[in-house]
């Protein structure tokens, strides 16, 4: 190709990316931001100042050019200029749309990936809310595509006049380098390729963690605030007196993207009876907990937090689920227990590793919907996150009647899915409101689950099996509209109260509640396993949650973090709200009591109080995650201490061998057998490691390698021949800065 062709090529390539990305910026802002996030000043002053935040922009328009330019230098690879240029359009068209709904671009760090993730779970988000500028971008990207085609299909006989755009976009570069990562624009200034590489260079939240100084010591804890209650454990005697000693059925009801803002709007503080009728009926005559903080505000991991009774991961994700836990699981304790056992999901659950904690659950029968052959019949699906609730109450229907025959008690488990992003209801719905915007969308998506909710009561009731059952409702976190707080928007946001609260409904009809309880007590959802087991008669004292029941309930300190940049941890003691930026920012402390709408920060006017809830965070955050992996089956299980993982380095040493990505440690092979060195670090280190294996002889070989700062375990192989010297065998560790550490193996 001619040398004028390739740099009208790169030009075309250039000139149509820059138009597209600054029509999707000044749209965006008039669009979505100005009514969410500014002042009425603020459209004035952007509209002056957008031409020169361009810097990001400008910096990737370049890179494809270059692109560009390489490949048009070749007369078949020249072809894959459109094609690249209609990938890169799809994504910026893909996190216009997302910008919209989430306030935030398509960054790695918002979703956190299972091996068996499908992409096509958002695309009916993403579909509802393509709009007029959705439009006029994609025209923009179409005749930026149709000008490249046809450079590409007669190219021109002279070099395009492109000295005063080069002046232009050197300029606007230079004046857009101050907004090049500024906050005040709202991630608008940013690029989606240049907010992804940033994601992946920052690292994990735990990388941070080694570079960080050690926490001050934590204030004396004062005396454990005890709130005592007799009516609460009045109700397991009764109940269970009343049948005889007989264990009632459970069912367990988590409602996706539904937490206590969104649902406990009534005057008295109950469920609206005008969205939620069902459940504030059902509500009249039970136990509502409404403070019942959720670990994060994923869904995943607050499924795992309930199936495990309160333990999870923090900065570790989906891969180390693929080690089963050994610890106690919700599903499995029920089924110890002579329960039939199952788990019914509208929603799917191949995102974010959620599957693999609940295949391991131990159900009888675990449902979900991907797995379905139904579910490719459209009749059945309410949004591309899965079915509709009626199709699900129906399976369940069938499995009942099935347990009824038996004469066992049985657990059931449902997970909807309609109030998730882009809320559903099925066409024809009666729902209460007439709104095509989120909010009322959202609504009427709960008001259709709350009807799902009421015919498998009634399904029960019908049965005969109502009087004889448990019911438990809770959300897996809240969903945000913007509303309380600027750019807060769907739930992985932030960690506020719309965000992390949830609630927990407990309704035994054997109870025959004349009002409604509504116990004073700030819980966490990892406390709905101990205090079902414990109404059951079966505790567990394992588990880290308490029994929310239970006469006598100690105030703790409730956790809660999220791992989407820029990643947030928090607690809520007592009165007190605290929030702050894992990787160091501006502490946030709210008196809930005084302030519930977290508007007024008191972190400056507290400092003390900042600091040790801080240092809580940070042992938290760790020690949860130790005690999750220690308890994963063949994932070496000896945890870092807090303080060690604040000071960077190798920290454990074992020998053993490793086959299909699993170490097993053994202090004894055969000659034949090549052993593997494992090694724990502390997060944040970047050494080059060298290990000395010294044979029983005095031989010695030596096995290096670079560790990156985001491993935690690394494993290095014996690099001498086979088959080797019976004895002892020594494996000393050297690193740059630090040795000592030893293992031993013997060799039959």
């Amino acid at each position: 190709m001619r040398p004028e062709a390739r740099t009208s090529t790169a030009f075309a390539v250039a000139l149509s990316h820059w138009a597209l990305m600054l029509t999707i910026q000044t749209g965006s802002f008039f669009a979505y931001l100005v009514p969410a996030g500014s002042q009425p000043l603020d459209a004035l002053k952007y509209l002056g100042t957008i031409p020169f935040l361009q810097a990001q922009t400008l910096a990737v328009t370049v890179a494809l050019a270059l692109v560009a330019w390489g490949l048009a230098g070749h007369q078949l690879a020249r072809w894959l200029v459109p094609l690249l240029q209609i990938v890169v359009a799809q994504l910026v068209l893909a996190d216009l749309v997302f910008y919209k709904i989430s306030y935030d671009h398509l960054r790695p760090s918002f979703f956190e990936l299972g091996a068996n993730w499908n992409p096509g779970v958002g695309v009916s988000s993403l579909s509802r809310n393509t709009d007029a500028l959705f439009f006029l971008a994609l025209a923009v990207a179409l005749a930026g595509e149709a000008w490249l085609l046809r450079i590409l299909w007669h190219p021109p006989l002279a070099v395009p006049r492109w000295q005063n755009w080069g002046w232009a976009a050197g300029i606007l570069f230079l004046a857009g380098i101050p907004a090049f990562a500024s906050p005040r624009y709202f991630h608008l200034n940013e690029h989606l390729f240049i907010a992804a590489a940033q994601d992946w260079a920052a690292g994990s939240a735990a990388a941070s963690l080694g570079h960080r100084t050690p926490p001050p010591t934590m204030a004396a804890a004062g005396a454990p605030v005890i709130n005592r209650d007799p009516r609460l454990a009045a109700l397991a005697q009764s109940a269970a007196k009343r049948r005889n000693g007989r264990r009632p059925n459970v069912v367990l009801v988590v409602m996706e993207s539904v937490g206590a803002l969104n649902l406990l709007t009534a005057a008295d503080g109950g469920p609206s009876p005008l969205y939620a009728p069902n459940l504030a009926r059902l509500a009249r005559h039970g136990v509502l907990f409404d403070s019942l903080y959720v670990p994060a505000p994923a869904t995943a991991r607050s499924h795992t937090a309930i199936h495990t009774g309160g333990r999870l991961l923090t900065h570790g994700g989906p891969r180390e689920l693929d080690h089963r836990y050994q610890g106690p699981m919700l599903g499995r304790s029920m089924r110890q227990l002579g329960y039939a056992t199952a788990a019914f999901s509208s929603q799917r659950t191949d995102v974010e590793g959620m599957d693999a904690i609940l295949d391991q659950g131990g159900y009888d029968r675990f449902q979900t919907i991907e797995r379905d052959a139904a579910n490719l019949n459209p009749a059945n699906l309410i949004h591309s996150w899965r079915a509709r609730e009626e199709y699900t109450v129906g399976l369940m229907e069938k499995w009942v009647e099935d347990q009824r025959a038996t004469g066992r008690p049985f657990y059931l488990e449902y997970m909807t899915a309609a109030s998730h992003h882009p809320y559903g209801a099925p066409a024809g719905y009666p729902a209460p409101f007439a709104g095509k915007d989120d909010r009322s969308q959202y609504l009427n998506a709960i008001h259709y689950t709350d009807n799902a909710i009421g015919q498998l009561v009634a399904m029960l009731a019908a049965k005969g099996l109502w009087q004889d059952t448990l019911l438990l409702v809770t959300g897996d976190h809240g969903e945000a509209f913007a509303d309380r707080h600027k750019l807060n928007a769907l739930h992985k946001n932030f960690i506020y109260e719309e965000n992390v609260r949830s609630f927990l409904l407990c309704l035994d009809p054997r109870w025959e509640l004349e009002q409604p309880l509504y116990p004073a007590r700030i819980g966490a959802n990892g406390d709905i396993m101990p205090t079902l087991l414990a109404y059951l008669q079966a505790p567990d004292p394992t588990l880290a949650g308490q029994n929310l029941l239970a006469e006598t309930h100690e105030s703790r300190p409730v956790h809660f973090f999220k791992n989407a940049r820029p990643e947030q941890w928090g607690l809520r003691d007592g009165k007190w709200k605290y929030i702050a930026a894992i990787r160091g920012g501006q502490d946030e402390l709210y008196d809930l009591t005084a302030d519930p709408g977290e508007q007024r920060n008191l972190a400056l006017t507290q400092p003390e109080r900042a600091a040790n809830y801080a240092a809580q965070c940070e042992a938290w955050y760790v020690r949860s995650d130790a005690e999750f992996t220690s308890r994963l089956e063949n994932y070496h299980g000896r945890q870092l201490t807090v303080a060690e993982s604040f000071q960077p380095g190798p920290k454990r040493q074992a020998l053993g061998q490793r086959k299909d990505g699993r170490f097993t440690e053994s202090a004894r092979l055969t000659r034949d057998q090549r052993p593997v060195v494992w090694t724990r670090w502390s997060a944040g280190t970047s050494p080059t490691a060298r290990w000395q294996w010294r044979a029983p002889s005095g031989a010695e070989w030596t096995s290096q390698l670079n560790v990156n700062a985001e491993w935690v375990d690394t494993y290095s192989s014996y690099p001498g021949p086979l088959p080797m010297e019976r004895g002892t065998w020594t494996v000393s560790l050297l690193t740059p800065t630090q040795s000592g550490l030893v293992a031993r193996l013997a060799v039959d």
